[in-house]
């Protein structure tokens, strides 16, 4: 016996040995990531991966002889996890794998599944694209269930199915596929397949033969698709077929289904009778029908004696179709007419219908319900006739059902008051009366039904709560009395209800519940929001109850709670202006009081607050948060998390414990969402900076006087460690008393009469002078703040700094002179200053930058000289900018920077190698006073321009100078003809210009020469003396001088993209018919794209004024190309300007008038022009009629005046009598 006995104990200690040696190698073993489970099995696995992908080598570290089965889920669905060849081939006792969410690349190849010879289940859920290769599944031939879904399957290879003839289950759902045959069809058979699910795929019909490799098949899924039709013998085998779900197609007519089946479902298909084929079902058990367009033509009764669910709902039944199961009444347990066009039920209708549980008449056109309606329905325990109009409810009529009904729904209805015909329902628990016009509530009909659980009279027109109506509800747990108008609550209103575990009075006009709450022992959740409560006092609510919701009501006080238990607490929407300790329950877990008034929180407010998890204080009035307001009594606390967002925040020192490392309130207080939640920076209000960016030193309070907390001199009146604030100025420190800030802003009266920098606080690390009358910053002003780091004199209209002005500043890193008048600085003024790395002198009057300046910062990186008076680039400043110079940025934007052709300038030469370091490189300008370059005699390149702004100055963007400079008017001529020397090239130009000029006089002459020889005929007739208005001889008194020669009609400004339209709609026309000389800008000018700007501009002002008008054709191509530029802008401001011409701009549709720059809109205002609208087209007759009279008239004698001259010439005043 002994021996026995110690061989037991052996055995038992060996098999824990085992045992705790297995789980310890199972915990080792398991890979990265996952979640390994032992199986019931012995030394079998259950492994749980989730990973962003399936990595490579992802399963050449796993226990692969041990584990049964394998989940895998990835983390990114776009990520690729391919499944390379016999990446299973160790797991030979695998016998189910499950991966989700991955996108598995290649799909499953032919060797994928090599080596799980044991595989049981293979299941692919939201594998995005997968694709099966042939022979995929001949590893697995002992596979039961393959599931694919969600995965954008389209279907099988041609007989890849046909590997697994031991298939049970198949799930092919959520995927593309069109055809139920699978690729399998005649192929072979899957004898023991039992469940196909095809729901949510592109199946349009199910064809003859499509089913047939299925004989054995039970159970099909087919909703959710397109079927809108299926064969007369495509069920032909699938004899054992129970279940078929069509639901969710497109059937019209159903053809030939088994005649065993016994469940199916044809719900939301085009049905508008019940076939025979469905009819004859002699098996049939559940059959839905709903969500079609079936009445009462219906010509086939269901012959199933065993139905027992019959769902007819919205359908269009007017009244119940007991015709169609007339021989299913003694077997129904649940019928749903619910949804038709029923408007009335006949007594004792349902009185055959002795095992009917559930009834479904809601959503119909019932007007009352009638005595006896539901006489014989002895087991009906649910009934719905919601969503009706029912107005009235007979007294009798629950009387035959009254002991087994449990559910009654007679929402959305019209009732007036609860039926008292209620009373009779000894068995209900559950009654809903919800969106009804009930407001009046008889006494003592609830309290009949002992079994009462919940009631729900939400959104009727209660008025009050009285006596006796809810009271007695023994059993009664849920109370809903939402959305009604109640005013007033008894105070016995809920008496003897004492498992009231859940009360809704929310959204009605309580300010006072009168003690009504006191009896509700088991209360756990109080609703009471969006009501009128004033006060809360927590007196009022069960000791026990656990959640309250107050929001949106209009508490602006809370009492005292130290009695209260209440867990959960809601209060936002209301009018709470501060919180205390005493104010809150002291178990109190999560409060939200967010959208109060709350201003102040009290010291120690939430010291009794050791369980509260969370805390929501947004979108209140909070200006600081106290380290003290976070402390509690007890150490061991959970940590709190605090939402405070959308605060008026100040950036104080009072929040300094937020960023303390070794704070104990930041290790009991959690901020959630520090990046949203933001205060207002002291120093600059309109700042807003974030609790999660927030430096300490950036967290300021402000001071008048401060003593620093080691200084031993406080009492004394000259202590540098002391610090008082000037008068007029904002003085601030941090927590630390590391940071001091002092700000002198616009000071005014005595203020600014006593004000001296000498009275900034010694120990000041940042002061901030701004908008003060500082002409002189003198010797010593600044001695002795050994502490300082930013000096800020800004827009104080300093002058003048004498030397050593800053002396003796060794901790100084940036210096702010920006918007003053300094016209120079020579570094003397910069002694011992060395650390500068910011200098900001921005908005001055300086004209240089002086070596000896930036030899005194000698570790500057930043330096602003934008808004000087800068010309050129100073030498220093380019040395420092060098590329292994120390600045790394500086801003020189809105100076008058010259430019010219040459390298006469430095700046423009630079710029383009540094652009990436000017920080202002765009607002960089070439400008040229032109009035005073040619006082000067000190020319460039741009004195040519006409000013554009104001009457001296011409300005261009450097870069665009540079740029444009590059390809027109900068691009220097050719060095030499063929490559000769320039001057031989000269002289040869030279000669042919003399050349080419003698020929033009020798055509003149003989030209002359012509013309007389016509007019010698003229010689032989009589003359007149010619009145002196016909001669237009300058020289003649009383003649007026000759005009300027006109050789066009009008010039035609447009793109060289609608030259076509230009010349087909305008040209033409006024060519041909109306016989102008025009000249067209890219036919007739010179071009303005590759010879030099000053021969362009020449001779496209002059063919310009030698025209009498102008046309310009503004569209959008025009504004993008030609108006870019400046020789065809400069040309056309130059005409613009003209007085005795005229100037027509033709507005096309593609331009908006009201986006054209200031020069083009000054042209449209002051000149006439026509907008081409739908109603105005271009080249239509209302077009022309506004285009010629625009024009001016064509005078012919002023046309012919050129030839007066000759008359004169040649006859002095005596004219031939015809022109007399």
């Amino acid at each position: 016996m002994d021996s026995t006995l110690l061989l037991l104990l052996f055995i038992a200690l060996f098999s824990a040995s085992a045992s705790a040696y297995s789980s310890q190698l199972f915990r080792s073993s398991c890979p990265k990531r996952c979640h390994c489970v032992p199986d019931i099995e012995a030394n079998r696995l259950l492994i749980s991966c989730r990973w962003t992908e399936i990595p490579s080598e992802a399963f050449s570290t796993f226990p692969a002889n041990i584990t049964k089965s394998l989940t895998v889920e990835c983390a990114d669905s776009e990520a690729p996890s391919p499944l390379p060849n016999g990446v299973f081939r160790a797991f030979s006792s695998l016998v189910e794998i499950r991966i989700k969410n991955c996108r598995l690349d290649g799909g499953l190849s032919q060797r994928s599944l090599e080596g799980l010879s044991a595989l049981r289940a293979l299941h692919l859920d939201t594998a995005r694209g997968i694709r099966v290769a042939e022979g995929a599944f001949v590893h697995v031939p002992k596979l039961e269930q393959l599931s694919v879904v969600d995965s954008q399957l389209e279907g099988f290879p041609e007989a890849a199915l046909c590997d697994l003839r031991n298939l049970q289950i198949l799930n092919v759902s959520h995927n593309l596929i069109d055809s139920v045959n699978l690729g399998i069809a005649s192929k072979c058979n899957l004898d023991v397949l039992l469940s196909a699910d095809f729901t949510s795929n592109r199946i349009g019909a199910v064809e003859e033969k499509d089913l047939w490799s299925f004989p054995s098949l039970r159970q099909l899924y087919l909703g959710h698709n397109a079927v809108s039709r299926f064969d007369n013998h495509a069920f032909a085998r699938s004899t054992q077929l129970q279940h078929l779900d069509l639901n969710d197609n497109r059937l019209a007519v159903i053809g030939r289904i088994p005649e065993g089946i016994s469940h199916l479902n044809l719900a939301n298909n085009q049905l508008t009778l019940i076939s025979a084929t469905v009819a004859n079902l002699v098996s049939l058990k559940r059959l839905n029908v709903s969500g079609n367009a079936i009445d009462l033509t219906t010509p086939f009764s269901l012959a199933s004696a065993h139905l027992e669910a019959l769902d007819l709902s919205a359908n269009r039944f007017p009244s119940v179709p007991f015709g169609v199961f007339e021989r299913s009444t003694a077997s129904l347990v649940e019928l749903n007419v619910a949804g038709n066009r029923i408007a009335g039920l006949q007594p004792r209708a349902f009185r055959n219908f002795t095992r009917l549980q559930k009834l479904d008449i809601s959503g119909n056109q019932l007007k009352s319900v009638a005595d006896e309606t539901f006489a014989g329905l002895e087991r009906l325990e649910e009934l719905s006739v919601a969503g009706n109009e029912i107005a009235h409810v007979d007294i009798g009529v629950f009387n035959e059902v009254g002991r087994s009904l449990v559910r009654f729904d007679v929402s959305d209805n019209s009732l007036q008051e609860i039926p008292v015909a209620i009373g009779k329902l000894s068995k209900a628990r559950h009654l809903n009366f919800a969106r009804n016009h009930i407001s009046k509530a008889y006494k003592f009909v609830l309290s009949k039904m002992p079994h009462l659980r919940s009631v729900d009279l939400s959104n009727n027109r209660l008025q009050r709560v009285d006596s006796f109506v809810f009271a007695d509800c023994q059993h009664l747990e849920k109370l809903v009395l939402r959305h009604n108008r109640i005013d007033e609550v008894n105070a016995d209103a809920f008496s003897k209800c004492p498992h009231l575990k859940r009360l809704d009075v929310s959204e009605n006009f309580i300010a006072k519940f009168n003690g009504s709450l006191a009896e509700l022992s088991e209360l756990e959740l109080l609703n009471a929001s969006s009501n009128a409560v004033e006060i809360l006092e927590w007196r009022e609510f069960p000791s026990n109850l656990r959640h309250l919701i107050l929001d949106h009501n209009l508490v602006t006080l809370i009492g005292s709670a130290e009695t209260s238990k209440v867990r959960d607490v809601e209060l936002q929407f209301n009018r709470i202006m501060s919180l205390a300790a005493d104010q809150l329950p002291r178990g109190l877990e999560t409060l939200n009081v967010s959208r109060n008034s709350i201003s102040v929180l009290a010291d120690h407010a939430f010291r009794f607050s050791s369980h509260l998890r969370s805390l929501d204080l947004r979108f209140n009035q909070l200006k600081t948060l106290k380290e003290s307001t976070f402390t509690v009594e007890l150490e061991q606390t959970p940590q709190m998390e605090l939402f405070v967002a959308e605060n008026p925040l100040e950036c104080s020192c009072d929040l300094d414990w937020i960023k303390k490392p070794k704070s104990k309130a930041r290790q009991l207080v959690k901020i959630v969402d520090p990046d949203a939640t933001l205060c207002r920076h002291q120093l600059h209000a309109e700042q807003r900076l974030s609790l999660a960016d927030i430096d300490r030193k950036q967290l300021l309070c402000a001071y008048e006087q401060i003593c620093e907390p080691e200084c031993i001199c406080c009492q004394y009146g000259n202590c540098d460690c002391k610090s008082t604030c000037p008068t007029g100025c904002s003085c601030f420190h941090d927590a630390t008393f590391e940071t001091n800030v002092v700000r002198c802003a616009a000071l005014n009266g005595s203020s600014a009469r006593a004000f001296t920098p000498r009275d900034l606080p010694m120990f000041a690390t940042h002061v901030y002078l701004e908008r003060l009358e500082l002409p002189v910053i003198k010797s010593g002003d600044f001695f002795g703040r050994a502490r300082l780091l930013h000096l800020h004199i800004n827009a104080s209209n300093v002058e003048t700094i004498e030397p050593k002005a800053f002396n003796s500043l060794p901790s100084l890193q940036l210096l702010d002179l920006s918007g003053n008048r300094l016209s120079s600085l020579n570094g003397s003024e910069l002694v011992k200053t060395s650390k500068i790395a910011y200098l900001f002198l921005n908005d001055n009057r300086l004209r240089v930058f002086n070596g000896a300046l930036a030899a005194a910062v000698p570790n500057l990186q930043v330096v602003s000289l934008n808004g000087n008076q800068l010309e050129d680039l100073p030498e220093s400043l380019e040395e420092l900018m060098a590329p292994k110079g120390r600045l790394s940025s500086v801003s020189l934007g809105h100076n008058p920077f010259r430019c010219d052709c040459s390298d006469r300038f430095a700046m423009q030469r630079w710029l383009p190698e540094n652009v990436e370091r000017v920080a202002d490189s765009a607002s960089v300008f070439c400008v040229e006073n032109v009035t005073r370059a040619f006082r000067e005699n000190d020319t460039t390149t741009l004195t040519a321009f006409p000013p554009n702004q104001g009457g001296d100055i011409f300005t261009m963007p450097m870069l665009h100078f540079i740029a444009e400079g590059n390809r027109s008017f900068c691009v220097p001529q050719a060095s030499g003809i063929f490559g000769q020397n320039p001057t031989e090239n000269s002289l040869l130009l030279t000669t042919l210009v003399v050349v080419a000029v003698l020929i033009c006089l020798a055509m003149a002459v003989l030209i002359i020469a012509l013309f007389r020889k016509t007019h010698a005929a003229f010689s032989q007739r009589r003359y007149k003396k010619a009145t002196p208005s016909l001669n237009c001889s300058s020289t003649t008194p009383g003649c007026s001088p000759l005009p300027p020669l006109i050789h066009y009609d009008a010039f035609v400004a447009y793109s060289r993209k609608d030259e076509k339209m230009v010349v087909e709609k305008i040209c033409r026309r006024l060519e041909e018919e109306d016989q102008m000389i025009l000249c067209l800008l890219h036919r007739d000018a010179p071009s303005v794209y590759s010879s030099r700007f000053h021969s362009i501009s020449d001779d496209l002002l002059r063919q310009v004024d030698q025209s009498q008008s102008l046309i310009l054709v503004l569209t959008r191509h025009f504004l993008e190309n030609e108006w870019c530029t400046l020789q065809i802008k400069t040309s056309l401001q130059y005409f613009a300007k003209s007085k005795n011409k005229k100037l027509i701009t033709v507005v096309c549709k593609d331009v908006d008038a009201n986006q054209l720059d200031p020069e083009l809109g000054q042209i449209l205002r002051k000149n006439d022009h026509i907008m081409i609208t739908e109603s105005i087209p271009l080249g239509s007759d209302i077009f022309w009629n506004r285009l010629k009279s625009a024009l001016p008239i064509r005078d012919a004698a002023a046309s012919d005046c050129s030839q007066s001259q000759i008359y004169s010439e040649m006859y002095g005043s005596i004219v031939p009598s015809d022109i007399v």
